[in-house]
């Protein structure tokens, strides 16, 4: 697993709109806050996105850029991302490559039995409200996180253990402000 301090891998991948994502040409001034979920049809995914959504624009003020990693396919995040108005680039990686450069491990018996924890099974239900999409691989990918700093070092990162350990966006935000410094 990758740490604060080390390097992050380097990519540069298309989003489904805009812009290529280039790590090291953005890191060059700036944070870049690098979410990976599961599926798009997951009630904990969109919950996730949402979430990121409506921080944006404080991700913004500070100069981070978010960026969201989804196993889904292509076409499911042609459709998600315009019907849903997601502002931020979202990456769409079913082969996992990019999952697999920074070590975010596909998921196993342990994590469904932790998504069975009554806080993880409250949380779902919550985030049910946003909708469930249509089920596909990658629905029990776990969740990571991560802050890039200025210069491509690692500010925070965290690999979630379950399905259902969503992204805190405020220890998120508060790393892309520390990282500014």
């Amino acid at each position: 697993m990758l740490s604060v301090g080390e390097t992050a891998p380097s990519f540069r991948a298309q989003p489904v709109f805009g812009r290529p994502v280039d790590v090291e040409e953005h890191t060059t001034r700036y944070p870049l806050v690098i979410c990976f979920v599961s599926s798009l049809g997951s009630p904990l995914t969109r919950q996730t996105m949402a979430d990121l959504q409506a921080s944006y624009a404080q991700f913004d003020v500070v100069g981070a850029q978010v960026v969201a990693v989804t196993r889904s396919a292509l076409p499911v995040c042609q459709d998600f991302v315009p019907r849903y108005h997601v502002l931020f680039p979202v990456l769409s990686d079913p082969a996992g490559e990019l999952y697999a450069q920074y070590q975010v491990t596909g998921h196993g018996w342990k994590s469904a039995v932790k998504a069975l924890d009554p806080r993880s099974v409250r949380k779902a239900m919550n985030s049910i409200k946003l909708g469930v999409g249509r089920p596909e691989r990658g629905t029990s990918q776990l969740p990571a996180e991560f802050v890039v700093a200025p210069g491509g070092g690692i500010a925070h990162a965290r690999y979630g253990t379950a399905v259902g350990d969503t992204p805190q966006v405020e220890q998120l935000l508060a790393a892309a402000q520390e990282a500014c410094r």
